[in-house]
C-alpha cells in the first residue's frame, strides 16, 4: 500500500503536460506539396501556387516569410531550404490549410461583432466548448497560445495573425461551423 502511494506521488511529480504541435511528418508533407519537382528550395511563387484564396495581405505575408527565413541559393531569387521551412513552420508562419479562407472563417466565427479585430479566452472557450477548452488548459496548450496574444486593459487578446500562428503550430484546431462554410459556397 505504501509503495502505491509513492508510485502515484512519483507519477504526479514527473508528469509533464504534452502539447500537440505540428509534426515533422506534417512539415515534410507541406514541403513536398509546395516545392517544384526535385528542387531543394521553395520560392515565393510556390506559396502563391499552393495556397487557395490568396489575398493581397497574404501575398505580403508570404513575402515577409520568405525574406525572414531565406537561404542563400544559386537560383538568384529569394528562396527557403527545408531547414528554414521547418523553422518557419514550427514558429507558426506556414499555413497548415491550403485554404486561407478557412483561417478567416475561424477568426470571424470566434470574434464577436463588437470587436472583430481580436478574440479573448472567453471567445476561444465558447468556440471550442468547455470540455475541449478544459483539455487544452490541462495539457498546457493555453499557456502556449497565450504567447500569441497581449494584455490590453486587463484582458488577454489575440489578433488574426496570432490565431493563425496558434492554428498552424497545432495548438488550436481549424474548426469552423458548417453554417459558415455553407455561406461561403453560395
Amino acid at each position: 500500500m505504501m509503495n502505491m502511494k509513492y508510485f502515484i506521488l512519483l507519477c504526479l511529480t514527473f508528469y509533464t503536460p504534452t502539447v500537440d504541435s505540428i509534426t515533422e511528418e506534417q512539415i515534410k508533407d507541406l514541403w513536398n506539396n509546395m516545392k517544384t519537382g526535385q528542387n531543394n528550395y521553395i520560392v515565393y511563387e510556390n506559396f502563391l501556387k499552393y495556397y487557395e484564396d490568396v489575398l493581397e495581405e497574404d501575398r505580403m505575408e508570404f513575402f515577409v516569410i520568405i525574406t525572414m527565413f531565406r537561404t542563400d541559393c544559386t537560383c538568384k531569387v529569394l528562396s527557403m531550404n527545408f531547414e528554414k521551412f521547418t523553422e518557419a513552420a514550427k514558429d507558426g508562419h506556414i499555413p497548415i490549410s491550403q485554404s486561407l479562407l478557412a483561417f478567416r472563417l475561424l477568426f470571424d466565427q470566434m470574434a464577436p461583432a463588437q470587436h472583430k479585430d481580436y478574440v479573448t479566452w472567453d471567445n476561444i472557450k465558447a468556440h471550442y466548448g468547455d470540455e475541449v477548452y478544459g483539455d487544452l488548459e490541462e495539457k498546457g496548450v493555453l499557456a502556449e497560445v497565450e504567447k500569441f496574444g497581449k494584455k490590453y486593459d486587463g484582458e488577454w487578446r489575440m489578433d488574426f495573425g496570432g490565431l493563425k500562428r496558434a492554428v498552424n503550430i497545432g495548438y488550436l484546431q481549424l474548426i469552423t461551423s458548417n453554417k459558415m462554410l455553407q455561406q461561403v459556397d453560395r
